[in-house]
């Protein structure tokens, strides 16, 4: 399965990488390099995150926890893996 992820999503990534990025350039691009493997493990194992039942997220998302401080909000549709959102665990109440 391929991985596709919203506009949302991408913003999230790239904010993350530039927050790391600017003390550490090399710890980012590894944890660049991390988030890669687990949306590829996503992609082998669609099932893996646990269905969400967060109020205002559709009940056909997932959620996965990435290094304890991130949550993954996606959806398994016919051909791919839509990730909706990325968000430190703070946030997700």
């Amino acid at each position: 399965m391929q991985i596709r992820l919203s506009k949302q999503a991408h913003k999230e990534l790239e904010s993350i990488f530039a927050l790391i990025a600017k003390d550490k350039p090399n710890v980012a691009k590894e944890f660049e390099k991390e988030f890669i493997n687990f949306f590829e493990l996503i992609a082998s194992n669609p099932a893996i995150g646990k269905e969400c039942e967060k109020k205002g997220i559709q009940s056909k998302y997932r959620v996965v926890v990435f290094r304890k401080n991130h949550l993954i909000i996606y959806k398994i549709l016919f051909d791919r893996i839509f990730i909706r959102t990325i968000q430190n665990t703070k946030q997700f109440k």
